[in-house]
């Protein structure tokens, strides 16, 4: 497969009519591309045709008794490869039939139907539009519009051009994990709890460390070791296997050097991973688990897929109870398991 187009055609370009309005309340990077069809019918065979049946589907999609604010796509891809624009990234659809399939994905469609096949050009540009929504934000899923609901969008071909680029779209985060330092990142000076505290940048690297990688809040950030600190430092040890005593030394620094900061975390947002959680981060869990030797419930490798569906909630509870860490989803200590457990 190969990711390019023969052009992009804006809203203008293609003759597109205004939208009565726009939705942007939309989470796109929670979920990913949906691929579609047209329906019945023949696919255009030059861009002129794929142009004038675009437009007749905004007419048809805006008209009674659908009544539509837009056409229902993010973006068409035409036989000759051309991406013509539709609601665009950021802008809530109208395609895949429930609401939060249109909440979470944005829509790309083949100009064309049950009666013909797509072209090889218009695959590559379908490649070249997941891609481009991926620079913009949108997460890992590439599905069929039958992952949605019942129905024979987007044919076998599509489907299976779908189920490719999502497994790709998997595999290259799982490649783009990031490995750990060869050093422990926060140097060498033991840390403790002493009156009066200690201070300097050795404890501020360390706090960050204990945010960055673990997702464990040490309060300000202010390179003195406190309680807060202290309270950190502990509860990572606890995750992590080691004796509890709030002293940074040499076993808890390799402890940390093995957890690799968290893939697209903001640093905002809580570090939590449960039913329904999709992305690199669900993607680096399973990864793992695989690593560590966890299989599904037939016995088989646990997924890669980036989505946390039951058989990962199912391995998850598992290894948790093993280690005696929260079960219910990843949290911070599940995370630091993962990674630390069995370094020493």
């Amino acid at each position: 497969m190969t990711a390019r187009t023969a052009g992009f055609l804006t809203r203008a370009q293609s003759g597109l009519k205004p939208p009565r309005s726009r939705s942007t309340r939309v989470s796109p990077g929670r979920g990913g591309v949906a691929v579609h069809w047209g329906g019945p019918g023949a696919a255009p065979a030059t861009l002129d045709g794929a142009i004038k049946l675009w437009r007749s589907w905004q007419t048809m999609h805006m008209a009674a008794p659908r009544g539509w604010a837009d056409i229902a796509y993010s973006v068409g891809v035409t036989q000759t490869g051309h991406v013509l624009a539709g609601r665009g990234y950021g802008v809530r659809t109208a395609a895949q039939g429930t609401n939060d399939g249109n909440d979470r994905y944005v829509a790309v469609v083949w100009i064309g139907g049950e009666d013909s096949t797509p072209s090889q050009a218009a695959l590559d540009a379908i490649e070249w539009v997941v891609q481009d929504f991926r620079s913009q934000g949108a997460g890992l899923d590439v599905y069929s519009h039958r992952h949605f609901h019942t129905t024979t969008c987007a044919g076998s071909k599509l489907t299976a051009h779908a189920g490719a680029l999502h497994r790709r779209s998997v595999a290259s985060v799982v490649d783009e994990l990031p490995a750990p330092p060869a050093e422990p990142v926060a140097g060498d000076a033991v840390l403790r709890l002493t009156a009066p505290q200690t201070e300097g940048p050795a404890v501020l690297a360390w706090q960050g460390d204990l945010w960055r990688r673990a997702a464990i809040g040490v309060g300000a950030h202010d390179g003195h070791y406190g309680p807060v600190t202290e309270a950190a430092s502990r509860r990572f040890q606890a995750a992590a296997g080691l004796q509890v005593d709030g002293v940074v030394g040499t076993k808890t620094r390799a402890a940390m050097t093995a957890v690799p900061t968290y893939p697209g975390w903001d640093g905002n947002t809580p570090l939590w991973m449960t039913g329904g959680s999709r992305g690199h981060h669900v993607a680096a869990v399973q990864q793992r688990l695989r690593d560590r030797g966890w299989v599904n419930s037939k016995g088989r490798d646990l997924a890669v897929d980036g989505s946390y569906g039951p058989e990962t909630a199912r391995v998850v509870d598992l290894f948790a109870r093993e280690f005696r860490q929260p079960t219910g989803g990843v949290g911070s200590e599940v995370w630091v398991a993962l990674w630390a457990r069995g370094v020493r």
